[in-house]
């Protein structure tokens, strides 16, 4: 099982980088060698936190140098502060609590009141 969780991406969201790669070793901690998970979550959480940008957000690639951020939870910002929360629970690392948090506060300010609904946009591109 574990060289199955030793292949993260290069990208952070949970479907296709780093974040499902760490939600996936926090679910099969039991069954690994805790020093191996340990580690390999304290890699990933190092990963996700240097690519957070000052205002809360992570950006991705979107082609022809253009990065944009992503709200969603499989590909996008949701997911990856999903992990964040997941992996601060599950560790006790307040360092990724306190990177979720601001992550949060980025997705409250873009948030979009719909009457008693919110909404977000799907993506914004930076060049």
């Amino acid at each position: 099982m574990s060289p199955l969780l030793n292949k993260p991406g290069e990208v952070s969201d949970i479907a296709n980088g780093i974040a499902g790669q760490g939600l996936a070793t926090i679910m099969c901690a039991g069954g690994i060698d805790s020093q191996e998970s340990a580690d390999r979550l304290q890699q990933y959480l190092s990963t996700i936190l240097g690519q957070q940008q000052k205002d809360g957000s992570w950006l991705f690639n979107a082609g022809k140098n253009k990065l944009k951020t992503i709200t969603g939870f499989s590909n996008g910002i949701a997911g990856i502060i999903y992990f964040l929360l997941c992996h601060g629970e599950h560790s006790g690392n307040q360092e990724a609590v306190k990177a979720a948090e601001k992550g949060l506060q980025w997705l409250i300010n873009k948030a979009i009141s719909h009457g008693n609904k919110f909404n977000w946009s799907s993506s914004s591109a930076k060049s």
